[in-house]
């Protein structure tokens, strides 16, 4: 079993090597790989997996990521999976820390930092140019040897969660996508947007207010074009994967189930939604038994081994993963 795996790492880095994309970078040490779309900022091994923080194009923007591998996988090519971030103060180590599980399950996983936060140019702009970034990230990747055929899932956890949405509505990015979870994301809105209002929280911080101004009838475009209702007639075949908390209130729990079915009642049968009994928002990232009890750390455990187990029935067997 030793000399299989280790021919197989062999073999996969032997072929990596041998084309001008990230992955050789990623083999030398600082090396620039900004002609072919990518450059190192900064690379490392923690735990066991290759991180590499790199900047890249999209429009006229150079936005920021983070590309996670891990080099002793037992197959030659991997699906990619896109970590879309929640919130809009870049990828936070927790999320990272996540991401190399996820690379360590057999994934190789980019996590875009989208404009206007880390070291990305432009400003934030909540579900809008966010878009682009992503998609340029996936272009730039799709036809790299490491990846599966250009085939990309989607997890998108909060403001991730519509981001990714978004991207799998987009014409160019469909042949792409062959899976969406989005976990405790706002589907509605207006009905987000009225909820908030209601029940007290603060809309009239900076950001809110350039972005929605002062609700739906004072920018009423800002608010149309980021609701996913609205995208549904636009999604392709990659079925979407519901992840809410019952106890989420910032982003309730009627966010999901009234967008899982508006998702069945126009005709769609791929799509599924999951409560979990003890979460509440950002309840993905709980795992420390000092600060939760043990229904939330095993609601947290479920989803994730949910979410692995529809990655697995989107990208087939390892014996498939040949490109």
């Amino acid at each position: 079993m030793r000399k299989t795996t280790e021919r197989r790492f062999a073999a996969r880095f032997a072929r990596l090597a041998a084309v001008p994309l990230l992955f050789i970078a990623l083999l030398a040490c600082g090396q620039s790989v900004a002609d072919e779309g990518f450059e190192i900022v900064r690379r490392e091994m923690v735990d066991d997996v290759e991180q590499a923080y790199v900047s890249y194009r999209s429009g006229e923007l150079t936005v920021t990521g983070w590309l996670f591998v891990h080099p002793f996988s037992e197959v030659d090519t991997e699906p990619c999976v896109i970590f879309n971030h929640g919130g809009v103060s870049g990828v936070s180590e927790g999320t990272r820390e996540r991401c190399r599980w996820l690379a360590k399950k057999g994934y190789i996983v980019f996590a875009p930092s989208y404009r206007g936060e880390d070291d990305s140019e432009g400003e934030v702009e909540v579900a809008a140019g966010e878009i682009d970034d992503v998609i340029a990230a996936m272009r730039l990747l799709s036809t790299h040897p490491g990846i599966r055929s250009g085939e990309f899932v989607l997890l998108g956890t909060s403001h991730g969660a519509l981001v990714s949405v978004h991207v799998a509505a987009r014409d160019e990015a469909k042949p792409w996508v062959k899976g969406i979870v989005a976990a405790y994301g706002v589907m509605d809105m207006y009905g987000w947007y009225q909820y908030l209002v209601d029940n007290d929280f603060d809309v009239g911080d900076s950001l809110s207010l350039r972005v929605y101004g002062t609700g739906p009838d004072d920018k009423p475009e800002a608010f149309a074009q980021r609701h996913a209702h609205s995208l549904i007639p636009r999604l392709g075949a990659a079925p979407i994967f519901l992840v809410q908390g019952a106890l989420d209130r910032i982003v309730p729990k009627e966010q999901a189930l009234d967008m899982y079915r508006a998702l069945r009642e126009s005709g769609r049968q791929v799509d599924d939604c999951r409560l979990y009994e003890h979460g509440a928002h950002g309840f993905l990232f709980w795992d420390d038994p000092k600060l939760h009890p043990v229904e939330e750390l095993r609601d947290a455990e479920k989803a994730w081994n949910d979410i692995l187990n529809f990655f697995g029935g989107l990208v087939g067997p390892q014996e498939d993963w040949g490109g």
